[in-house]
């Protein structure tokens, strides 16, 4: 089964990796997930101009925790903006394979910095179970 939620609006989330503001994107960089304000998220990402792409990973940090019986906990996050309609659309999705026969239920947590600082939380009632297949284009609410 797959976890997936769509988010329409993929507007900003920040964090930058310049000489000119190395500290604070240190700082977020080390920051648990969902600590850093708007303000310093935004504040780092001044730095960082549109390119060719639609959309600008900054920050993709994959982590496995196991713990005394050899069970493993997946954690990844990544601080990105996107910079375009099309890379609002083309990065809406969030996506977690897994197997109930043998694994927990994935947690999935994402916000939305919007330009005016305005932070929007995704609804844990829009994540939505399917099977997995090949079509990417389906999606389901």
């Amino acid at each position: 089964m797959m976890v997936s939620l769509m988010r329409c609006y993929l507007l900003s989330l920040a964090l930058v990796y310049s000489l000119g503001s190395l500290l604070p994107a240190q700082e977020i960089a080390v920051a648990p997930p969902f600590t850093a304000g708007t303000d310093a998220l935004q504040k780092a990402f001044e730095s960082v101009k549109p390119g060719a792409y639609p959309a600008t990973v900054l920050l993709e940090e994959t982590r496995y925790d196991f713990d005394a019986s050899g069970r493993q906990t997946y954690h990844n996050r990544v601080i990105f903006k996107v910079w375009t309609k099309e890379g609002a659309e083309d990065w809406a999705m969030v996506q977690r394979n897994w197997s109930p026969w043998r694994e927990e239920r994935p947690s999935v947590r994402a916000r939305v910095i919007a330009p005016d600082g305005s932070i929007h939380e995704l609804d844990p009632n829009t994540i939505a179970d399917s099977p997995a297949h090949d079509d990417d284009n389906v999606l389901s609410d």
